[in-house]
This record gives C-alpha cells, sequence and structure tokens, in this order.
C-alpha cells in the first residue's frame, strides 16, 4: 500500500454524527499535517455525517473559531456519507460508537472502518467527545489533533510514506 508517483493516494475519510463539528475538524487538523509533513500528493482526505440534519451547512462557527487560533484555514460543507464511501476510501474512521453502527448499518466494502480513538489510545476515551455537548471546542481540538498525528504516523510506518 506504499504509494509511488503512479500509484492512487491513500483517502481516509472522518465521520461525525453531523459533519459540522468533529469530522471537519479531523479532516482540516489531518490535510495540515500531511502538509506540513510534505505528503500533500500521498494522502487525501475529507469528511462526512453519518446523519443528514446538517447536509449543505459550514463547520460550526466555534471549530472555525479553534482552527483560525491555530492558523488553519477550512472551507467545508457538510455532506452525508454513503455506500460509495466504504468503496473509495482506504480509511473510514468513526467517531463515536453510534457513527460506527450507523456506518455498519450501511454495508461493507474494501475500507477499513475504525473508531478514531483507536489512534488516540493514551487518552483512553471510548469515542471523541460531542463539543455541541461538551461546549468544550479547544478540548475537541486537542483530542483531535492527537488522534490525527497518531493516524499520520501509522501510515508513514505501515504504507511507507
Amino acid at each position: 500500500m506504499a504509494p509511488s508517483s503512479q500509484q492512487q493516494p491513500i483517502t481516509v475519510l472522518f465521520v461525525c454524527t453531523a459533519n459540522i463539528c468533529r469530522s471537519p475538524l479531523a479532516e482540516a487538523l489531518f490535510c495540515n499535517l500531511v502538509d506540513e509533513a510534505g505528503l500533500a500528493g500521498q494522502v487525501k482526505a475529507d469528511s462526512a455525517a453519518s446523519g443528514r440534519q446538517q447536509v449543505g451547512s459550514p463547520p460550526h462557527p466555534s471549530v472555525i473559531s479553534v482552527l483560525e487560533t491555530h492558523g488553519i484555514d477550512f472551507n467545508h460543507t457538510a455532506r452525508p456519507f454513503t455506500h460509495e464511501d466504504l468503496r473509495t476510501f482506504d480509511f473510514v474512521l468513526g467517531m463515536d460508537n453510534e457513527v460506527l453502527r450507523s456506518i455498519w448499518a450501511i454495508g461493507s466494502g474494501p475500507a477499513k472502518v475504525q473508531p478514531f480513538v483507536k489512534y488516540t489510545p493514551q487518552l483512553k476515551l471510548e469515542q471523541v467527545p460531542d463539543p455541541i455537548v461538551t461546549g468544550d471546542f479547544d478540548a475537541a481540538y486537542s483530542v483531535i489533533l492527537a488522534g490525527c498525528q497518531t493516524f499520520l504516523a501509522f501510515l508513514r510506518q505501515t504504507c511507507g510514506l
């Protein structure tokens, strides 16, 4: 799975409930890390929602604010997760157990569907806390950044990036 100039990039999809907080935050942070590592042509990321209530919406204003605080510019429109995503992405990372159940209910495909918290073992979390519920977007940023850093390190090691 090591990409070369002739191979397709490794593709990653982050999924949360509405695609306005956790998953776009993960997409923005992961893409920023990929760019900083000089891997933009080798790894691509997107995000989606397990539900449809916010489809077409921009990220939550507090997500944009916390990203701007850290110097990350991001533009995104919420979209639904589809069965096609299981065929077109290499990795699908769900932010919580309900999201993972929604993904698995859609079907299966070659994508490796995993909980995002698999990449935050040091935090001992069962799922990524939803900042809409907790009100703490800075904490969500920290958890998601830690997971994105670990996931990118995993890709570099296992995919020869």
